[in-house]
């Protein structure tokens, strides 16, 4: 990034970290291992090691640790940063876990790993190109190590609705959401053997319940994403349309 838009993002992802106190990260923990895409990204955990670039307040973190993973968080927001290593105490797993202030699009990112994870990250990169970014994420990586993405597309129309709308004000003014062809030709001339999987045609809809009616939220979500499925799997050409990917890359069959 930018030095702008880096204090840009920095100041933003700032923000939305001071607004957790410790009971509300714990919460946040559990309220992260609902989410569908947890479903899908554990079958996905091979290896000991793992990179987590865009750690936030470290939920990810703390439940791949809780799993037995060594994981290292890397976070532009030096007080999301300070949050998660408050959380990995609280959690009883700060042996297994080491945060770092970083920007991923100047620093040098540290050591390698059997697995790099990137929650929501690729769509703030700005200073390079998308297979520049992809590239260096790649060099964390051990020979036979892993890369999985999960990553928000521009199509989606709840999505949008909620970003220009519903929501325009809480979301970080550098992002940009994602094509998903474009996305999948830069991955594609990254790693050998590139898998993704869309979700949220609909599913996503749950969402504007998310806070207000939490158990609402579950049960929706979950019959819509049953709905998804069925759908993106006879219509293929609907995965365009999908709120998130999830992409599985590496250069080990």
């Amino acid at each position: 990034m930018t030095s702008k838009i880096a204090e840009t993002e920095r100041a933003y992802q700032d923000s939305v970290a001071e607004r957790f106190n410790k009971d509300e990260l714990k919460l946040g923990v559990s309220k992260r291992l609902k989410e569908i895409t947890w479903k899908y990204i554990k079958p996905l955990l091979t290896g000991k090691t793992l990179l987590d670039i865009g750690c936030g307040l470290g939920f990810d973190s703390i439940l791949l640790a809780k799993m037995g993973y060594k994981v290292m968080g890397v976070d532009i927001s030096p007080i999301s940063i300070q949050k998660a290593k408050i959380l990995s105490e609280e959690m009883e797993v700060s042996d297994k876990t080491n945060f770092l202030v970083a920007n991923i699009d100047v620093d040098q990112l540290p050591g390698k790993f059997d697995i790099v994870l990137c929650r929501s990250v690729l769509h703030h990169l700005t200073t390079y190109s998308l297979e520049e970014s992809i590239k260096k994420i790649k060099s964390c990586l051990v020979p036979s190590g892993r890369a999985i993405f999960i990553e928000p597309l521009d199509k989606n129309p709840l999505a949008n609705i909620n970003r220009t709308i519903l929501d325009p004000y809480d979301r970080s003014p550098t992002e940009k959401p994602l094509n998903l062809s474009r996305t999948l030709d830069a991955f594609n001339s990254c790693f050998r053997y590139v898998r993704h999987r869309e979700l949220a045609l609909f599913s996503g809809a749950s969402y504007f319940f998310h806070y207000r009616w939490p158990a609402l939220y579950e049960t929706l979500q979950k019959i819509l994403d049953d709905i998804d499925n069925f759908l993106l799997r006879i219509a293929p050409k609907l995965r365009e349309y999908a709120w998130i990917t999830i992409i599985d890359a590496n250069n080990v069959l």
